[in-house]
């Protein structure tokens, strides 16, 4: 005010004054939102798609999902980065957004594991993110995963010889699981047998609770051994004489074969004629 001598100054009888912008009150919401509702669960994945709002409204969510069941609530002003690849472990924001029916599919989850979720309120004043903090509790577990136990296939060995060692191949396994993992191991055997032949390979045994698991067999084959029959060199005669036996030599027995042991017994037999020459034994 002017005081009249073209100055200013205090009038009596008046307090100092605080000059400012007026401060925003911001209440968190007064209830948790209820009904999680989640969608058809996979072996590596699960979708939240919608929960009931908080009686008395929000402005937005913040949702975490976790292997446990232990949860800290955000701090106001909080507006975490919401990331839907499972990092396996801790807490992880998997949205944050104003959506009651959201649609949130998290990804790289383990199988046939519980997890849980907490979705925290909110009300937005200015800018500034005021939570509940007790926030709405759920869980679901994801499916079995499926493996399958595959007997390696083009497995053979000749008749005599010591099988080679039989091998099979596993596929279906997700995220850090592997063979180690199984709770009993693969068995691979094959049908007993040791005459040329076809003989199923068969995998067997292996369990494990967070899997389904199917086995797919395969053929091992038993493939002939060679033998040489020679017909013995040196064999002769003079003209008129009788002529003298024939004889041969077998190369080639193996898994303590003899010549008893053949199908069908060798024959031998020159080329006829009895003149004065050579003959082809045969």
């Amino acid at each position: 005010f002017d005081t009249g001598s073209g100055g200013f100054g205090l009038a009596s009888g008046y307090d100092d004054f605080i000059f400012g912008a007026p401060v925003a009150s911001c209440a968190a919401p007064t209830a948790q939102a209820t009904g999680a509702v989640f969608g058809t669960e996979t072996s590596s994945t699960l979708t939240l798609n919608s929960f009931t709002a908080p009686a008395g409204g929000a402005t937005g969510y913040a949702i975490y999902i976790r292997d446990t069941n232990s949860f800290t609530a955000p701090s106001n002003g909080d507006e975490p980065t919401a990331d839907t690849s499972w990092n396996g472990a801790g807490q992880q924001a998997v949205y944050f957004g104003t959506s009651a029916s959201p649609t949130v599919t998290v990804t790289g989850l383990d199988p046939n594991t519980q997890y849980f979720y907490q979705i925290y309120a909110y009300n937005d004043c200015s800018g500034v993110e005021t939570y509940e903090t007790t926030g709405l509790n759920a869980n679901d577990t994801t499916a079995k995963g499926a493996l399958t136990v595959t007997a390696n296939s083009g497995l053979s060995k000749t008749y005599g010889a010591t099988d080679p060692t039989l091998t099979y191949t596993i596929t279906g396994f997700q995220g850090s699981d592997n063979e180690a993992s199984l709770d009993t191991p693969v068995t691979i055997s094959r049908a007993s047998g040791e005459n040329v032949a076809a003989y199923v390979v068969t995998p067997a045994g292996a369990t494990d609770a967070n899997y389904n698991i199917s086995f797919v067999t395969t053929v091992f084959f038993i493939n002939q051994a060679a033998l040489t029959v020679t017909a013995d060199s040196g064999l002769s005669k003079v003209y008129g004489a009788t002529d003298p036996t024939l004889t041969y030599t077998i190369t080639g027995f193996t898994n303590g074969d003899v010549e008893g042991d053949l199908d069908t017994p060798v024959s031998i037999s020159r080329a006829s004629g009895e003149n004065v020459a050579n003959y082809v034994v045969t």
